[in-house]
């Protein structure tokens, strides 16, 4: 029975010195790339050691990106209620000061701009009675 655990042991031995091996292999083709450094692995050693303090580690910043981003849940709201009168008045303006030679491309391109901005309106609810006010404003 010993002969048998003996065998074994052996074999894990030799299993264990190729698996080394192995890491210091990719470890030296590592290195070559992108040596370590003392700041990289100063910056190694704040990072975290194990899954839960990894899984810890990526809930907080998620909940610090969210805190960041706005307390206010309306804010992208308006920006982009904003960003379409903004568009609405620059439409407004380009078909009061363009010259006759380059009418029609600024029609064309007023008309894609038109198309940009009732998908827009579609995908965020606006209205065209909001954005008619705006035009005769």
């Amino acid at each position: 029975m010993c002969s048998i655990f003996g065998v074994e042991l052996r074999q894990l031995e030799k299993e264990t010195e190729s698996r080394q091996q192995q890491l210091k292999k990719y470890l030296n083709i590592a290195e070559s790339i992108a040596p370590l450094t003392p700041e990289l692995e100063s910056e190694f050693r704040k990072m975290p050691t194990t899954i839960e303090d990894l899984n810890t580690a990526i809930r907080e910043t998620i909940f610090e990106a969210g805190s960041i981003f706005t307390p206010n849940s309306n804010a992208l709201e308006e920006y982009e209620g904003r960003q379409q009168k903004v568009l609405v008045l620059f439409l407004h303006l380009a078909l009061h000061y363009v010259d006759m030679s380059s009418e029609v491309t600024v029609n064309f391109q007023i008309e894609e701009l038109a198309a940009e901005l009732a998908a827009e309106e579609e995908k965020h609810g606006r209205s065209n009675t909001e954005i008619e006010e705006i035009k005769v404003s």
